[in-house]
C-alpha cells in the first residue's frame, strides 16, 4: 500500500491506514461523519442529505436505518465522480529529478556522526536562517544539534531506531520528555513511512546504514517524498559489515533504483564520474569502520 499512487476505499480501517502512510486517497463517506473521519489530506466524497446515521440502530452496518436495500448515501456517490476525482489527484503527480551536487568519501576517524553535522554548512548556520530542515538519524545520539537548533521551529527530528524508544534509560526518558515543553519537535517513525506531509521540507539530512540495495533505496525515496521541489537532501551512509567483511554496496545502484525520479539534465555530476563510483568496493578499504558517504542531491521538476 505504501508504495500505491492512489487509494480508494470507503470509510474503512484500510483507509485510516492509507492515510497514516500518506497514500493520495479518495474516501467515500455515508453513514459515517466525514467531519470525525475524514483527513484533510484526502479527496472525501459525500453526497446529499441523508448521511451520518452511525449508530441509529444497532445493526446500522449491515442494514440501511431507513430500510433502503441500497443505502441513498452510498448510491448518489457516482463512480463517474469518483474516477474523475481519482484522475485529477494521477494527473497532478508530478516526476522530480535528481541534480547531484557531490558524493563524497569521508575518513571520519575519531569524529562522530554528531561531529559531522555539527560541522557541515547546516549545522554551522545560524538557526534563525536555516530554511525548514529534518533531520532523520536511526540513533538518538544528538544532543547537541537537538539542543541548538531544536527551539528554532525550523528543525525538525526524526529518530528511526524504533527498539531504542523501549529501551531507554530513565535519565534518556526523562531528557526526550521534557524536549517538548521546549518546543523541540521530535518523533519516532520508522524512515520507511514517515508521518510528515509530502513536500514540506526545504533541507532533509538522512543519516543511516548503507544496507542492501532495496532497503537504502526506499529509505531514500521516503526522504525524496517529504522534500520539496528546489529542496536539498544530504546523505550520511555508514558502511554495513557482514562478519568481518564489508558489504559490497554500489552509490549508483541505489541512485539508479530511486523509482520516480529521474537524473536531471543539468546534473554537476558526470556520468563516467558516477561510472568510477561503481566500482568502488568498500571491502578494499584498510578501516571500513572509519568511512562515510556523504551525497548531496537537489530535487527539481
Amino acid at each position: 500500500m505504501k508504495h500505491s499512487k492512489i487509494h480508494i476505499d470507503f470509510d474503512s480501517g484500510l483507509a485510516h491506514l492509507a492515510s497514516s502512510l500518506m497514500v493520495p486517497s479518495v474516501i467515500l463517506f455515508g453513514p459515517t461523519p466525514l467531519k470525525f473521519f475524514g483527513y484533510e489530506q484526502n479527496v472525501n466524497l459525500q453526497e446529499g442529505e441523508c448521511r451520518d446515521c452511525w449508530y441509529s440502530t444497532h445493526n446500522w452496518g449491515a442494514k440501511c436505518p431507513r430500510g433502503f436495500d441500497v443505502p441513498l448515501c452510498m448510491e448518489r456517490i457516482s463512480p463517474a465522480r469518483v474516477l474523475l476525482e481519482a484522475e485529477k489527484i494521477i494527473s497532478n503527480m508530478t516526476s522530480y529529478g535528481l541534480n547531484i551536487i557531490n558524493i563524497l568519501i569521508l575518513n571520519v576517524m575519531g569524529h562522530s556522526w554528531e561531529d559531522l553535522v555539527e560541522n557541515s554548512d547546516v549545522g554551522t548556520a545560524d538557526p534563525s536562517e536555516l530554511p525548514k530542515t529534518l533531520l532523520i538519524f536511526e540513533k538518538p545520539v544528538f544532543s547537541k544539534i537537538i539542543e541548538k537548533y531544536g527551539p528554532s521551529h525550523n528543525f525538525d527530528f526524526i529518530c528511526s531506531d524504533q527498539k531504542k524508544l523501549f529501551q531507554l534509560s530513565q535519565r534518556e526518558k526523562d531528557y526526550f520528555g521534557n524536549l517538548h515543553s521546549t518546543g523541540v519537535s521530535l518523533r519516532w517513525n520508522s524512515s520507511f513511512s514517515l508521518s510528515v506531509t509530502s513536500l514540506t521540507y526545504q533541507t532533509v539530512i538522512l543519516l543511516f546504514v548503507l544496507g542492501e540495495t532495496q532497503t537504502s533505496t526506499l529509505k531514500i525515496e521516503e526522504a525524496l517524498r517529504v522534500l520539496a521541489p528546489g529542496g536539498r537532501l544530504i546523505i550520511y551512509s555508514a558502511i554495513k559489515k557482514k562478519g568481518n567483511e564489508c558489504q559490497d554496496m554500489s552509490v549508483l545502484e541505489i541512485l539508479m533504483t530511486l523509482k520516480g525520479y529521474f537524473f536531471s539534465s543539468g546534473d554537476t555530476l558526470s556520468k563516467s564520474m558516477l561510472e568510477e563510483l561503481n566500482k568502488f568496493v568498500w571491502c578494499s578499504l584498510e578501516e571500513p569502520d572509519n568511512v562515510l558517504l556523504k551525497c548531496t542531491m537537489n530535487k527539481v521538476k
